[in-house]
């Protein structure tokens, strides 16, 4: 299966290269992307681990600046002391594109929502509620084109919350998510510099 996909990256690398000089700009102004991975998610402030199922979509509205869409879905926890039992988030926001050629490296900000429950580690107390709570990302990533439709893209991302109303206070669920693989690309509609204005 690895050996597989291996395979497969290379082909499309060197199929990207092939293609790349006469393909022109990868990103531009109406590019739809798209992308799906698993991804850990490591907690600052509790030494802990969460597993992820991420998916993105990302609009450019010009030719160095998009709006970005993303869904982290809770899988499970790495370790049995886990403060977590549910912890799925929805983001959107601007990106902001340093674009050479056809590697992109993007900053960009995400406001957003998670549904989280706090996990029970006693039979004898009822499984708390999942609370819809308000949260905040920086997300910096760097993207390889390789083809008209195909990337290869890293990413990692800063997740600012806090879940509130426990008996000891506030607590903090800031994260970093790190994700990465295949991604997919189409222009949707054209940009200045493909129609010549």
């Amino acid at each position: 299966m690895v050996r597989s996909i291996v395979l497969i990256a290379i082909g499309a690398f060197l199929s990207g290269q092939a293609q790349s000089q006469s393909a022109g700009p990868f990103v531009q102004r109406g590019l739809l992307s798209a992308d799906a991975s698993l991804g850990p998610g490591v907690m600052l402030g509790h030494s802990l681990s969460n597993i992820y199922v991420t998916g993105g979509l990302e609009l450019f509205l010009e030719d160095r600046v998009s709006f970005r869409g993303y869904a982290t879905w809770f899988i499970d926890r790495e370790d049995e002391a886990a403060i977590l039992s549910q912890n799925s988030r929805l983001s959107w926001g601007p990106y902001f594109h340093l674009v050479r050629q056809n590697v992109d490296l993007a900053l960009g900000f995400e406001p957003g929502l998670s549904l989280t429950r706090l996990a029970i580690r006693s039979d004898t107390l009822d499984t708390p509620d999942p609370k819809v709570l308000p949260n905040m990302s920086i997300s910096g990533s760097a993207t390889l084109y390789v083809s008209r439709h195909f990337h290869f893209f890293a990413n990692v991302r800063y997740v600012y919350a806090r879940y509130p109303g426990t008996p000891t206070g506030p607590i903090g669920l800031d994260e970093l998510v790190f994700t990465g693989g295949l991604g997919w690309q189409m222009q949707i509609f054209r940009s200045d510099r493909t129609t010549g204005r």
